[in-house]
């Protein structure tokens, strides 16, 4: 059950967004669809989703007003938007991670993976803060 996306309460649907594809001479970020998962916390930094995002940041979550594990999805949805600028911020061997930054809400950071045969981008976590780890290389659409 810790794969199952949650709907974005400012579409109705399971899209944040849309990575769009990004080519470079050193970098290939395949488009995809952005879900936030139900996920799960197994420990400090360690897990994904609504549920590990609301096990690690609910007080800062709770200082914005979304006061419960329910909110998750509005506090991405606050996050991951038109026009959100992605960061590059470095190879990974094992996965490919970028990283969304609303300067003025948080950052979130996105990990590619399939999803019934079709890329996404899966919100890994979410955060308040504004640091840009790594090149502006894009931004959702």
């Amino acid at each position: 059950m810790s794969n199952v996306p949650l709907i974005n309460p400012l579409s109705g649907q399971i899209s944040f967004g849309r990575v769009p594809e990004i080519k470079s001479r050193s970098l290939y970020v395949p488009a995809g669809h952005i879900h936030l998962r139900k996920g799960k916390h197994i420990g400090p930094n360690q897990g994904f989703g609504a549920l590990h995002i609301w096990a690690e940041h609910s007080k800062e979550m709770r200082q914005r007003n979304f006061c419960a594990v329910e909110d998750v999805p509005a506090y991405v949805a606050s996050i991951i938007r038109v026009g959100t600028p992605l960061h590059f911020p470095g190879g990974n061997l094992r996965r490919t991670r970028i990283i969304a930054v609303q300067a003025s809400t948080g950052m979130a950071i996105l990990e590619q993976q399939s999803y019934l045969g079709d890329t996404v981008w899966s919100v890994v976590t979410a955060y308040s803060g504004k640091r840009k780890d790594g090149p502006r290389i894009g931004a959702v659409s």
